[in-house]
């Protein structure tokens, strides 16, 4: 599974489990989320982020998504996480879901407070997704496909 966050200039595709791991790296990081609200009639109620229903979060919960974000990609910044060598092996100690959407040995979903070995070059990878992601949500509100 996948979801597609719709944004007002820009959408992003992620893997289910990638989603899942970004929703807790911002908690980790301060987010609180205010709830989604249901943009179509399914047959259930979902307010919630992890899975793709045509949720619209608002653009002050995007703006808090996105600060939270940023806070993480600061300390990977300080962490030296966001600069790519190729095969250097970092340990991922951020108490939050091992993988943060990257291959590990791990099955999804991650055990919290896990931690996860891969290479620089990935964490560097992810961390401009990450940046990719605050832009989106300082563009305003989005629709989780």
């Amino acid at each position: 599974m996948a979801v597609i966050l719709l944004g007002t200039r820009q959408d992003i595709y992620m893997s289910q489990w990638k989603w899942v791991n970004t929703l807790s790296l911002a908690r980790h990081f301060g987010w609180e989320p205010r709830g989604a609200t249901p943009r179509r009639n399914l047959g259930f109620a979902d307010d919630d982020y992890e899975f793709s229903a045509y949720q619209q979060v608002a653009e002050d919960d995007a703006a808090d998504f996105a600060d939270a974000i940023e806070r993480a990609t600061v300390e990977f910044a300080n962490r030296g996480w966001d600069t790519a060598e190729a095969e250097t092996v970092q340990t991922c100690d951020v108490a939050v879901p091992a993988t943060f959407g990257l291959k590990c040995v791990h099955t999804w979903p991650a055990p919290q407070g896990d931690f996860a070995m891969c290479s620089r070059q990935m964490l560097a990878e992810w961390c401009e997704a990450l940046k990719r992601l605050v832009s989106l949500c300082r563009d305003g509100g989005f629709v989780i496909s």
